[in-house]
């Protein structure tokens, strides 16, 4: 019988669809293409339906297969096949193709997050794992059989556990291979490459130090460079600041104080998801949602301070079990002070980020100002005579132009790779924020105690542990698309 396959979406629909064909040509069948001259006698259109545009242009080239092949029987497959197909427990691959330049490794299936856009989920199933020694044993067999090029694949790689271990171990053991491995997930962790040249990665801010550091040593384990997608950094603003702080334009750092209130959320947008404000859906509130980036600019910025205490409301003004209103004071070793503030309930919220020190100040509120003193605060505290004078003082103004954002980010990447340029996300830097957040939650979780840093994050988790076992569940809401243009904060 002559079998052709038709793949439409992601790699994970790739992956299962090369494994069916191996399956469909182990027991005698004839893979063909789509030729007229020798019909196929089955078409197997294994589908997309993460998106109601996904599943028109598959159905699309479904009705265009029948009318062009009549006699041919036209099987359904993948999340198109949507609940007419029950997800299967056994998900691991048993077979090795051999017909693509490229191998495709699937790990992992089912996701529980059950976000508002997506109807995936609910074709996936739970999330369910390969077993780690077997994930392991396939991705030799694929080197052995000649492979070079590992695409590892899921529906939520994120979620991969097994007797212990995560994605992260998963990619430490997989670097032991001579091979480039390309990760492709659904969700969470979006992309990841690493070969002899690069090691970049891409994913969603965890709440979870250990898991963090599980990655960062994954990267280390791969010997070979690690960006994150910190894309705020190549705003010209956040890096005018940063060049003014660590220039010694403002002299000795005093305080720091960033008041980010302007990500207003209403109870419409919590109910829009599940996994939303819940401990075990999301980890955590502002901080781990809205924030990530606004503390690891503070920390890039001013430096990481060397201890936090925190006051946070979890659902002070929503119906949420996370933070919801938080502000974080911090000790640096300088003896500076620092503070932080958000919330998701102001409106109008305010956006301002003030840095001072002993040669002056710089404010961004909209506008980036610069007040530069004529000499030292500090200097001239001790050779003023004069009871009410101030150090002079000058003004200036800054229009430093658009943000590259993320094209930025990935620009620098490939220019480090290519001509050894300085990243401006390092993937070892990106514990910095989450450090931060969870030893503020930490700080509030006991009794508002000061939490030095760095520190392990084990007492964290630990905390956060309690916290996601009594997690409670949310009933399901059906909302409209939004448009969600202008609510990053950039």
């Amino acid at each position: 019988m002559n079998v052709c396959f038709e793949t439409f979406g992601c790699r994970l629909n790739r992956a299962e669809a090369l494994d069916q064909e191996a399956r469909y040509a182990a027991e005698g069948h004839e893979i063909v293409a789509l030729d007229d001259t020798f019909p196929p006698d089955v078409i197997v259109v294994r589908g997309c339906s993460v998106t109601a545009k996904a599943e028109r242009d598959c159905r699309k080239a479904i009705a265009h297969l029948r009318a062009r092949f009549p006699s041919a029987r036209i099987e359904l497959a993948g999340c198109l096949a949507g609940a007419s197909a029950a997800p299967s427990e056994d998900i691991a691959p048993q077979t090795i193709p051999t017909r693509t330049a490229r191998a495709y490794l699937k790990v992992q299936d089912g996701c529980s997050c059950k976000c508002t856009f997506c109807i995936v989920p609910s074709f996936r199933g739970p999330p369910r794992s390969v077993p780690f020694a077997q994930a392991l044993s396939r991705a030799r067999a694929f080197f052995d059989a000649g492979y070079r090029e590992i695409v590892v694949t899921g529906c939520n790689l994120a979620l991969y556990r097994d007797a212990g271990h995560g994605l992260a171990d998963l990619l430490a053991s997989l670097a032991d291979l001579p091979v480039r491995v390309e990760l492709a997930s659904e969700f969470r962790y979006r992309k990841l490459l690493f070969s002899d040249h690069a090691l970049v990665i891409v994913v969603s801010q965890s709440g979870e130090t250990a898991e963090s550091l599980a990655a960062l040593r994954a990267a280390k384990a791969c010997g070979v460079p690690f960006g994150i997608m910190y894309n705020q950094r190549t705003n010209p603003v956040y890096r005018k600041m940063r060049e003014i702080v660590k220039s010694g334009g403002l002299g000795e750092m005093k305080r720091a104080v960033w008041i980010i209130t302007n990500w207003y959320r209403s109870q419409a947008y919590y109910d829009s998801g599940t996994w939303r404000a819940t401990w075990a859906g999301e980890g955590g509130g502002v901080l781990i949602n809205q924030c990530p980036h606004n503390l690891d600019l503070w920390q890039w910025i001013c430096g990481m301070p060397s201890s936090v205490r925190a006051f946070m409301s979890f659902g002070k003004y929503h119906d949420i079990e996370v933070e919801d209103d938080v502000t974080i004071y911090a000790k640096y070793d300088n003896g500076a002070t620092g503070l932080f503030i958000t919330t998701t309930a102001e409106a109008p919220g305010t956006n301002r980020f003030e840095i001072s020190g002993t040669k002056g100040k710089i404010v961004y509120d909209g506008k980036l100002r610069h007040w530069k003193l004529g000499c030292d605060e500090r200097v001239f505290n001790a050779e003023n005579k004069v009871p009410f004078a101030a150090p002079p003082c000058e003004y200036e103004e800054y229009d430093l132009g658009p943000s590259p954002e993320h094209r930025g980010i990935l620009r620098n990447f490939t220019n480090h790779i290519l001509y050894g340029e300085e990243l401006i996300a390092p993937g070892i830097e990106g514990i910095n924020g989450l450090s931060i957040s969870n030893a503020a939650h930490l700080s509030e979780w006991t009794g508002n105690s000061e939490i030095e840093l760095p520190n392990d994050g084990e007492a964290f988790l630990q905390e956060l542990k309690k916290r996601i076992k009594t997690s409670r569940a949310k009933p399901e809401y059906s909302t409209a698309p939004v448009d969600i243009s202008g609510t990053y904060n950039s």
